[in-house]
C-alpha cells in the first residue's frame, strides 16, 4: 500500500513540475521525459530538495538512455511483490479484534482480510517451524 505522504504525479502542480520541465528540451523523448519525471517526484518523496531532484532525475534518467536504450522493454507492476508487501502491511495492522478496520484500511472485505491473515500466519509458521527429515512436507 502506498504510504499516505507519498506525492504521486496526479497530485503533482504544474508548478511543483515547472523545476524539471525547465530542464527537458523540448525534443526530449515522451517516454524518458515520462522516466524523470517518475524519478523527480520519487526524489521529493525522499526529502530531496527540488534544485536537487530535477537535475538528478535527468541524470538518473540518461543513465538509464545510456545503459538500456535502444531496447524494447515492459516494466512490470510487480503486482506479486506489491500484494506480499501488502499482505505483511495487513499482518502487520492487524491486533487480533480489529479485522474489520484493516479490511476498511486496505480498501477489502473481510472475508480477503482472513484468507491474506492465515496465509501469512501459514508462512510464518512454516518458516519457523521446520519440518523433521522423517515428516512428509503438506501440499
Amino acid at each position: 500500500m502506498a504510504r499516505p505522504d507519498r506525492r504521486r504525479l496526479q497530485d503533482m502542480t504544474a508548478a511543483e513540475l515547472a523545476p524539471l520541465e525547465r530542464l527537458l528540451d523540448p525534443q526530449y523523448p515522451e517516454r524518458l521525459a515520462d522516466v524523470a519525471t517518475v524519478l523527480y517526484i520519487e526524489l521529493l518523496n525522499h526529502a530531496h530538495t527540488v534544485e536537487a531532484a530535477a537535475p538528478l532525475a535527468l541524470a538518473l534518467t540518461e543513465a538509464v538512455r545510456d545503459e538500456l536504450g535502444g531496447q524494447r522493454m515492459y516494466v512490470t507492476k510487480g503486482l506479486q511483490l506489491t500484494l506480499s508487501k501488502r499482505d505483511m502491511e495487513i499482518y502487520d495492522a492487524f491486533n487480533g479484534r480489529n479485522q474489520h478496520l484493516v479490511a476498511r484500511q486496505f480498501n477489502l472485505c473481510e472475508e480477503r482480510v482472513r484468507q491474506i491473515l492465515r496465509r501469512v500466519q501459514a508462512a510464518r509458521t512454516a518458516e519457523l517451524q521446520r519440518t523433521l527429515p522423517l515428516e512428509q512436507p503438506a501440499g
